[in-house]
């Protein structure tokens, strides 16, 4: 059989057969009785610290157009917002990448939810869990410079460290991809035993730390090897898509922008999981195209989040009349990209007092920019509800390209 226009050759999977064994010692069900004992393969990963990656032709202009693309998204953000304004709208990105990212896990959240999780005030289990997501890649692109295992451990303690005892340590025991209540003979993928997967994880950090690799390839495979080795016993997903960023940024793929390439992958999950499976018959080409596709598409999503953004915080700057410089102007940006503020996160964001900050809230609820989310005086929160409903509507126009229900 020829091989695809793109193909991208890896050494396939290899297996082991194994047999199912329920944990004795836990209660169990009826099925589990029933299937103990039978068959079933689970994955041996194949080296790829020295692998030979040949890009075809096509695929290569594909990868440097995505290249060049995140590059320009980086050149719009420094030239449409100064410097006070580029950190809040990087915040921004970082969020709507981990929300979507979250959201290929099936776990959604809006954005008025999630900013209020991220003050540490009392939100939804789902906004608790895309705000450790935002934790998780914010420590991601932190440790991008040395991407090692300890880094990755460091990731997955940074996510599921509320979640998980076990958080920030390699799995011990057997993991399996497949619907709730699944068990190991009747799916599709088994990743490799736990005593194999320190020795897998070593290999990947020696192939991260190549430099003769085209970046977005290399971030592709590099991510592709990680969710097939499945090294946690929850959480693989969101730390994947973590490590994938932290590659780029280590390769200077993005210095400033954070480009939300989840949210090009929720266009056609179906395509993205696929394509890892494609990875383990030996071909990272629907991978690698699936990343360089969903960058493209990310650039696109990111710069039209950004231009509105920037639009309302013009919007915001002609309606509160105060002078430049005062802390009711300076707080525009910081709750741009936190459009829940409570007092507190105002005067360590500002600098200021606690009667200058309460000062800055009263002169933007004056211009309707922030409302408060109750009459209590304790643990008060205000909102942008002007910026929730642009993020809001952003997520829910990724919705319906993929036929999601948000």
């Amino acid at each position: 059989m020829r091989p695809k226009p793109d193909s991208v050759p890896v050494e396939p999977v290899a297996w082991e057969d194994r047999r199912w064994e329920p944990n004795w010692s836990a209660p169990v069900s009826r099925r589990q009785r029933e299937q103990a004992g039978t068959a079933y393969r689970s994955a041996i990963m194949p080296k790829i610290a020295g692998l030979d990656v040949s890009i075809p032709t096509g695929l290569m202009v594909d990868l440097e157009e995505a290249t060049a693309e995140i590059a320009r998204l980086d050149t719009y953000l420094a030239a449409k917002f100064p410097e006070d304004e580029l950190a809040p709208m990087q915040t921004v990105l970082l969020r709507t990448e981990s929300a979507s990212s979250s959201q290929l896990e099936n776990i959604s959240v809006g954005a008025r939810q999630l900013a209020i999780a991220e003050l540490g005030q009392m939100a939804s289990r789902n906004a608790m869990l895309v705000a450790s997501n935002v934790a998780a890649m914010r420590s991601a692109l932190e440790l991008a410079k040395d991407i090692s295992t300890a880094t990755i451990l460091k990731m997955h303690h940074t996510l599921m460290g509320q979640q998980l005892p076990d958080a920030g340590n390699w799995r011990q025991g057997q993991v399996w991809i497949g619907p709730g209540g699944s068990i190991p003979p009747t799916v599709s993928y088994v990743p490799p035993r736990q005593e194999l997967v320190p020795a897998a994880m070593n290999d990947l950090a020696e192939f991260i730390s190549r430099q003769d690799i085209p970046a977005l390839a290399h971030a592709a495979i590099a991510h592709a090897q990680f969710e097939n080795i499945h090294p946690f016993s929850d959480g693989n997903g969101r730390t994947g898509r973590a490590l994938l960023h932290a590659i780029w940024r280590n390769k200077g793929v993005s210095r400033t922008a954070i480009v939300p390439v989840s949210s090009g992958l929720l266009v056609d999950t179906a395509g993205y999981f696929a394509a890892l499976g494609s990875y383990r018959e030996g071909d990272a080409g629907p991978i690698i195209t699936m990343v360089a596709q969903g960058a493209m598409a990310a650039v696109g999503q990111g710069r039209a989040l950004a231009g509105s953004l920037h639009e309302l915080l013009l919007d915001w700057e002609a309606r509160l009349r105060t002078r430049s410089g005062s802390a009711a102007s300076r707080a525009l940006s910081v709750i741009l990209g936190q459009p829940a503020v409570n007092i507190s996160i105002l005067q360590d964001r500002l600098g200021v007092s606690q009667p200058t900050a309460l000062a800055a809230v009263n002169a933007l609820v004056a211009a309707d920019i922030l409302r408060p989310t109750s009459d209590k005086q304790r643990n008060r929160v205000w909102v942008a509800e002007e910026a929730i409903a642009v993020m809001d509507s952003f997520a829910t126009s990724l919705g319906r390209r993929n036929g999601l229900s948000l």
